[in-house]
């Protein structure tokens, strides 16, 4: 009985281990997508519900400026002060824009909100995040608008197959 299992179990593994095709697909995509680091938005402000911390803050995503063809044709990528995404996230959680056209570069806009600021405005930021403004720099003035603490221009080249972490420098405090 145990030399029919062990034939059987050879047997099952000579067919799982046959060779497939470079034609064949195996079903697997690899994730890709650029993340923002929450410590780019947060900076030496802190994170937490006190008085002059980042509570929340917002990423927006503008379209690639290096496609090289004409992307607004094919994809809807014009120019690069096209918005692609908002996110909104805890002072605490990494962003992340996935899904995107591999090889180009784009720009992550961060802007800051304390938790008064966000009690008071949260509502808006949320419905202005969910609208996706028409331009970058419509954004960016509305959520200066809306009183952020932190603000700072990332960048970040997707690539095939990997994530990509946005290049940030320290965010300047905003005074209203």
């Amino acid at each position: 009985m145990r030399w029919l299992t062990l034939l059987v179990l050879l047997a099952t593994t000579a067919v799982a281990c046959t060779d497939t095709t470079a034609t064949e697909s195996v079903g697997y995509s690899p994730v890709t997508g650029i993340i923002v680091r929450s410590e780019s938005a947060v900076g030496d402000l802190g994170c937490g519900p006190a008085a002059g911390q980042v509570f929340k803050y917002v990423a927006v995503l503008r379209g690639p400026s290096d496609l090289g063809y004409d992307a607004g044709a094919d994809a809807g990528l014009a120019t690069p002060d096209l918005v692609l995404g908002i996110g909104v996230y805890d002072c605490f959680s990494d962003g992340l824009f996935h899904e995107l056209a591999v090889d180009a570069s784009y720009g992550i806009e961060l802007f800051g909100f304390s938790k008064a600021v966000w009690d008071q405005n949260g509502g808006a930021i949320g419905t202005l995040a969910g609208a996706l403004p028409a331009s970058a720099a419509e954004a960016s003035t509305k959520f200066l608008e809306l009183k952020p603490i932190s603000k700072t221009s990332c960048s970040a080249v997707q690539r095939t197959g990997i994530q990509t972490v946005a290049s940030c420098p320290a965010p300047q405090h905003v005074t209203q």
